[in-house]
């Protein structure tokens, strides 16, 4: 058990710690960049949760808690530069894009995250209860899994 607690907080400490260069990286590299880089993460730290050895899902915690860091600051920091980029290019911009659609798209971006997060929550669990827990034949160690409570993350 003190192994989930573990790898429980080395999630939360990562993103604490790389969060806080994240955003300055993201200014560097720019940011539609940054969002391949999380994807990139999100998908390397997914693929961890089918281990079962310590040290891969160690890893797969401190990536998915960069990609967290990186989820949480770079998409909505792109619209707003992207805006205010359209906005002082074109006149024309400026008035279809006053500073209310800002924020009416961020409000609606935040409704819709609910939507799809309470969505993903229930087909998650038809993939759990769909797909059985197993072994993955093809690995004689017995170190693979699939299925069960790693279908989530394969849809992720």
């Amino acid at each position: 058990r003190w192994i989930i607690a573990v790898l429980f907080v080395v999630g939360f400490a990562s993103s604490l710690i790389i969060g806080t260069v994240i955003g300055s990286m993201a200014d560097r590299v720019g940011r539609r960049r940054s969002v391949l880089v999380y994807a990139l993460l999100y998908i390397a730290s997914c693929l961890s949760k089918h281990n079962k050895n310590f040290f891969p899902l160690v890893l797969g915690r401190i990536l998915g808690g960069a990609a967290t860091s990186l989820l949480m600051s770079v998409f909505e920091s792109w619209l707003v530069c992207e805006y205010h980029q359209h906005e002082k290019q074109s006149p024309q911009a400026a008035q279809v894009f006053d500073n209310s659609s800002l924020s009416h798209t961020m409000s609606l971006a935040t409704l819709l995250n609910f939507v799809v997060a309470i969505v993903c929550g229930i087909v998650a669990q038809m993939a759990v209860d769909f797909v059985p827990f197993g072994v993955d034949p093809a690995k004689s160690d017995g170190t693979w899994f699939f299925g069960g409570y790693t279908a989530p993350f394969d849809l992720a």
